[in-house]
């Protein structure tokens, strides 16, 4: 009977530590593919991380430049004025490449709503600098691959949500200076500037950078749904192979079978 129980513990030793073997040789084996995982996580994050700021300069120079449109009245004989304007700014070109800027320079008067364009471009480049800051956000995490502040699903929702937003005020801002049309009171004939189609080809270059953060979401929520049905299933394998481990009756080769199994899922 004491030989018996000796051997049947020597086997039980002998279980566990080829049990512990297997877990060291399984995480050995998936440290390279994690720490991979982790480099393409990082130059991702790097690369969203440019993105951003490439449109955050886009959208602040739109903001930032005065000339959104131009404005002339060629019918106006020795009265004739031209210059260009924008939210922030009105000025009236003179003799030899000189201008007069300021309220009141021209009796050409921009409407109300490209104040008010004004102001929702600026609230866009804002929300785009906030966008910058989860991008940084996101790279740290990425390459420590631990939570930094907030998580890192967290970070790209809320940059989808800011760079939808984004969208939006630049699309309000585009229509609202659309509305600035031809002064036919005064002779006034107006143009659009630089500024303007700056806004148009950012508000394209936004719709596609927000297009391709929420197929990354999609992406993520599918991984995660395989994630919790690949953790249902190893949670039903462990308990199997712990069944197996506590019948000491099966013989070596059964045992031998479930370290397999069990390496496998690791």
């Amino acid at each position: 009977m004491a030989t018996d129980s000796s051997n049947n513990g020597n086997n039980n030793r002998h279980h566990q530590h080829h049990h512990h073997g297997v877990r060291a040789v399984a995480t050995t084996t998936t440290d390279p593919r994690r720490n991979e995982k982790r480099a393409v996580a990082a130059r991702g994050a790097a690369g969203a991380l440019a993105l951003s700021v490439l449109a955050v300069v886009l959208q602040s120079a739109a903001t930032a430049t005065p000339a959104w449109g131009y404005f002339t009245n060629p019918d106006a004989g020795t009265a004739a004025e031209k210059g260009y304007f924008g939210p922030w700014r009105q000025c009236k070109f003179l003799l030899y490449g000189r201008e007069r800027c300021g309220q009141g320079v021209s009796r050409f008067q921009p409407v109300l709503a490209v104040w008010v364009a004004g102001l929702a471009a600026a609230a866009a480049s804002t929300l785009l600098a906030i966008l910058v800051g989860l991008a940084v956000l996101q790279l740290a995490m990425a390459s420590s691959a631990k939570k930094v502040v907030i998580s890192y699903s967290t970070a790209l929702i809320g940059k989808v949500a800011l760079a939808t937003l984004a969208t939006s005020l630049a699309i309000v801002a585009a229509s609202l200076f659309a509305l600035q049309t031809d002064d036919r009171a005064n002779s006034f004939v107006v143009s659009r500037g630089e500024a303007f189609y700056m806004q148009i080809k950012y508000i394209e270059y936004l719709d596609e950078y927000v297009i391709a953060r929420v197929e990354i979401l999609k992406r993520l929520k599918v991984r995660r749904v395989h994630d919790r049905r690949s953790i249902k299933w190893l949670k039903g394998h462990l308990i199997l192979t712990e069944e197996d481990d506590e019948d000491n009756d099966e013989d070596d080769d059964e045992d031998d079978d479930n370290d397999d199994s069990f390496a496998g899922v690791l």
